[in-house]
């Protein structure tokens, strides 16, 4: 799965990876949380890609409100989401591409005093660049006229590198997809399917970080930092 990531690039890092004018408004993040409204990029109606926020955490469009009890997926399984009502739809007409440049999983530690912990690790490219997870999003419309937009991010079965700290990750789309990706041309499930076998080849680094992680209040720089003992470290 793909439960918190970090966006630390720069606004114009982001804009020049997704041929975006004028400047997204996007701001260092460290630790990107569910519930929080995320930066996405989908396809305006002139057919050029727009930068928008929408809640992290799909909102089902025939929910009552969107603060009623219900699943709310943070992340959809690559390959059964062309099978679920809620997924199957906006598969074909809402996809969308998730700014990142890294993210976070935790591996349980042998050995640990405590039998729960579990050691963070942030998973990022040799140089942190951005790049786009594949993303699915949606628009809740309200009997008042209420719009709010969420989405989810689609995951898959972890590489090599990933599969030693995690089964699954999300989908890192390869760069020259994103156009595809985005296509409201693609209207096939089996197209759209298609496009999530092309993904990043550079081998991804995983880095020990610090349990500062562990707390989506801890949105500082030091959550994506090389773990230092006794540095950093929430109390376990």
């Amino acid at each position: 799965m793909c439960g918190r990531y970090s966006l630390a690039s720069s606004s114009e890092q982001v804009a020049e990876l997704f041929g975006l004018n004028p400047l997204p408004p996007v701001l260092p993040r460290f630790n990107i949380a569910p519930s929080q409204p995320i930066a996405t990029i989908r396809m305006n109606l002139r057919g050029d890609p727009e930068f928008a926020f929408a809640i992290w955490g799909l909102i089902p469009i025939w929910a009552n409100n969107p603060n009623e009890k219900g699943p709310r997926p943070i992340n959809a399984r690559a390959e059964t989401v062309a099978e679920k009502r809620m997924f199957k739809g906006i598969l074909r007409h809402k996809r969308c591409l998730i700014p990142a440049d890294g993210f976070y999983e935790w591996r349980q530690e042998v050995g640990r005093t405590n039998k729960g912990s579990k050691q963070p690790f942030h998973i990022h490219f040799a140089n942190r660049r951005p790049f786009a997870f594949a993303g699915l999003w949606s628009q809740w419309n309200g009997p008042n006229g209420e719009e709010i937009d969420s989405c989810t991010i689609l995951t898959t079965a972890a590489n090599t590198i990933v599969k030693a700290v995690h089964n699954r990750m999300p989908v890192i789309l390869a760069q020259d997809c994103y156009d595809d990706w985005l296509n409201p041309q693609i209207q096939s499930a089996k197209e759209a399917i298609a496009l999530l076998q092309r993904t990043e080849s550079e081998p991804l680094l995983l880095t020990e970080v610090s349990s500062l992680v562990n707390n989506p209040r801890n949105d500082v720089q030091e959550c994506i930092e090389p773990l230092t003992t006794g540095r950093g470290q929430e109390p376990e």
